[in-house]
């Protein structure tokens, strides 16, 4: 039962160590792999510029110089066998889910197209907006729309349009929310806690988004981040039933809302419908979660403030609203400070230090087994089987 014990923690702290995220892609035409294939987040970053067309060399030849093999025996079949490499992609939509319990919940259609080695959402926040910057700079006709950090912005060619979309008070949008997705348990969340109000908040502007949405040019670029199943998992747990049914909102929303949506405005554009979900990650959050003290110290009144005053949390976390006229950055997992400008050397540290503790005890007590089980003083037999006697 020690051992036993032991590899379990041991296998939950690596699940977490070498946790990835899935990727799916919708796009004209799919290629079909029997088995799930697993890149680098620089081989999906190659893979996704051309899938955007907005690498300069051949993708043969940029998918050789740029990845290493795996990535190139995984990357070279999508690219000879579709046609999506040889023009560009009109319309584009890259959905990011953070902390993703229930993959199947949310798509359970569908199987990931891959899975990258790497969990952190702003990686892939940052590989769409330096895309979709190349093709605001490139086309004067490209028209953007970007919901990150709880707040929604809008771009045509290179300048930043002065367009807001707000939403109604709060109760409102609650009710909107019940109104929408009355299918579920939506009474189960809590108007009065910040992670439930975020994330209803998240879910009616994401939808509002699309219901506005009119085309405005031939290319259209879209850009969704969605951090609040994070702050739900933190509040109720990973298993909670908060969060099961948060999975199964965030389901409808994609499936019935957003991607009809979007491939109903673009029915006669070449579409490209990216989407990422990082993994949730149980060690993380007792790091992410701020201190009262440490709010207090580095509030600001409005989520405009926040990112102004934080340089967008050094683009190493997010600004997120923590209590009423309070905003403050949550780092990623692997920084830490006021604005999220110091590695987080000494979390990392200890996890790996303690990993290899455990490690080394799981062995040890493993030897210990093998050894007193082939012990004669404890009549311990290695082979049991033996021959008949031949006359």
């Amino acid at each position: 039962m020690r051992i036993l014990s032991l590899s379990t923690i041991v296998g939950c702290l690596l699940t977490g160590v070498f946790a990835r995220s899935s990727v799916y892609i919708v796009s004209d035409k799919n290629t079909v792999t029997e088995n799930i294939p697993e890149v680098s987040l620089n081989g999906f970053n190659s893979f996704y510029s051309h899938l955007m067309d907005t690498s300069s060399q051949q993708p043969a030849l940029f998918i050789q110089e740029s990845v290493d093999q795996n990535d190139q025996d995984v990357l070279t079949p999508w690219i000879s066998s579709s046609d999506i490499f040889q023009r560009k992609v009109d319309s584009s939509l890259m959905l990011v889910l953070s902390s993703v319990q229930f993959n199947k919940d949310i798509l359970p259609d569908m199987d990931p197209s891959f899975y990258v080695a790497d969990n952190n959402s702003i990686s892939y926040v940052g590989i769409a907006e330096n895309t979709m910057e190349h093709i605001l700079n490139k086309y004067e006709d490209s028209f953007a729309t970007f919901y990150t950090n709880d707040k929604a912005a809008f771009q045509m060619g290179k300048e930043h349009l002065d367009q807001t979309l707000t939403l109604p008070s709060m109760e409102a949008v609650y009710e909107s929310f019940k109104s929408v997705f009355n299918k579920r348990d939506t009474g189960i969340f809590d108007m009065n806690k910040d992670a439930d109000q975020l994330f209803i908040r998240e879910v009616v502007m994401v939808k509002t988004l699309f219901d506005s949405k009119e085309l405005v040019t031939k290319i259209d670029l879209n850009l969704i981040e969605m951090n609040s199943l994070e702050l739900i998992a933190t509040e109720y747990g990973a298993n909670s039933d908060q969060n099961k049914q948060a999975h199964l909102i965030l389901s409808d929303l994609i499936t019935e809302y957003v991607i009809p949506a979007f491939h109903e405005l673009n029915i006669n554009h070449s579409t490209l419908s990216t989407i990422v979900m990082t993994p949730y990650l149980k060690q993380q959050h007792k790091r992410d979660v701020l201190s009262t003290s440490a709010i207090n110290s580095v509030c600001y009144p409005t989520l405009e403030d926040c990112n102004n005053g934080t340089a967008s949390c050094s683009k190493q976390g997010s600004c997120i609203a923590v209590k009423d006229d309070c905003f403050t950055c949550a780092c990623d997992s692997t920084f830490t400070g006021e604005s999220c400008q110091y590695i987080d050397a000494v979390g990392d540290f200890q996890l790996l230090f303690w990993t290899s503790v455990l490690l080394i005890v799981v062995t040890t007590s493993v030897v210990g087994c093998v050894y007193q089980s082939g012990n004669t003083n404890e009549g311990g037999i290695l082979m049991a089987q033996s021959l008949p006697k031949q006359d």
